[in-house]
Parts: structure tokens; sequence; C-alpha cells
């Protein structure tokens, strides 16, 4: 986006269409007007729950009016000194990866978009599931996150943290393990989380040696 594209007129009309193509709640709302934007703005989620305080219901037959109501709260910000913010510096073009070869049966998914209608999911959905931006370690609010994060005790006293998905994410998750990642078969030295192999087969292949040589990662998941 440039400048000019953050006239509070003309991102009303972006942002109200987004919070109308889809279900409405506040989390949703903030979730597709900054998927539309392509960056995550700091205003995002107080306009989102000063709409839904304005709009119980999503006012389909009145769209002139909530792009009005938008207009008025980003032409109050854009009076602030923080302003609406910029967007970010836009990435350089990646290149083309190489195309691998292979025979496994993997989902055929081309690009971002068929991966986000693959999972029936809007472009700005699959982003925010995906924390393109890195908002998951900043967001404080619980309903905005991907993650329940709880800590539990261990033996060696140091708490351990659990990070555990929510519905959503947690059922996309699945369907990327069982239509991608095992129908790619392991390295044989693999053994971990690993179907039909366990600590078992893996220790089977060292015994009789001479030596064995242990090794652990400190703090590995995190």
């Amino acid at each position: 986006m440039t400048d000019a594209a953050l006239d509070p007129i003309a991102l009303a009309e972006i942002i109200g269409d987004a919070f109308l193509d889809g279900r409405w709640r506040a989390e949703d709302l903030a979730e597709r007007g900054s998927g539309c934007l392509a960056f995550w703005p700091d205003w995002m989620t107080k306009l989102s729950f000063a709409v839904i305080a304005e709009h119980r219901v999503a006012p389909v037959e009145q769209r002139d009016g909530l792009i009005r109501f938008i207009a008025t709260f980003l032409q109050a910000r854009a009076a602030e000194p923080s302003g609406l913010g910029a967007p970010p510096a836009p990435r350089p073009p990646r290149a083309r990866q190489p195309v691998v070869e292979h025979g496994w049966p993997v989902a055929p998914i081309g690009s971002i978009a068929a991966l986000a209608d693959r999972l029936e999911l809007s472009s700005g959905q699959l982003a925010w599931l995906a924390d393109v931006r890195g908002l998951e370690r900043t967001v404080r609010q619980e309903k905005l996150r991907n993650y329940r994060y709880r800590w539990t005790p261990r033996r060696s006293g140091l708490p351990r943290l659990l990070e555990a998905p929510k519905m959503r994410l947690k059922e996309i998750q699945r369907w990327v393990l069982r239509e991608i990642l095992d129908q790619v078969p392991a390295h044989d030295a693999a053994h971990g989380f690993v179907r039909d192999r366990s600590v078992l087969t893996h220790a089977s292949l060292h015994t009789g040696q001479t030596v064995v040589l242990r090794i652990d990662l400190r703090n590995f998941f995190a």
C-alpha cells in the first residue's frame, strides 16, 4: 500500500467491506480488517470493538452508515500525533524456488491463495492463523490469540510452558499433518513421532555397540 491509500475516507471503505465479509465478532473484524491491509495497525482492535458496540449485528443494509462511522474513527485517529501509521516497507521479492519432483501423495497446493481455498479460509484468516506479523507474542487479549498458554511444574523445579493451539488452528495443523507431513517418508534415522517406530526401535540400532554417544538439546522446544 502507498501512503495515499491510507486516506481515511478510502481506507474506511476498504475496511468496511472487509468487516462485512464474514462473521460479526470483534476478533474476526480485526482479523479481516488487518488482512486487507497486509499489516496489523495498533488501532484496529479498538476500531473493531467500537464498530461492534455501534452495530450489534452486521449492518449489511446500512453499509454507508458503517463506512461513515469507520471514517469518523479514522479521521479522529489521523488527527492524533501517532496518526494512522504507515504500512511496513515492502519486502523484496523472493527468488522462485525450484520445483522438486517426487512421487509422494502430497496435497497439491500451488499458492497461498490455493492453500486458503483448500482450508476454506480467507487470505486474511490464513495470515492471522499463520501469525505472519508476529503478533502472537504481543497481543494481550486471550481471544485474539491462536494459542492458550499454561505453566506446569516439573520434577527439575523449572516449570514447563505448554502452548496449546485453539480448535480452528488445531484442525488445520492436523490437516497439514495428515495431508502433507504424513505423506513424506521420514529419514531412516528418525524414530520420534514416526508411525511404527519408537524408543525401542531406536535403541535396538545401538545395542551391542562399543560406544554410544547420547546428546540432548537444551531448551529444544522453546
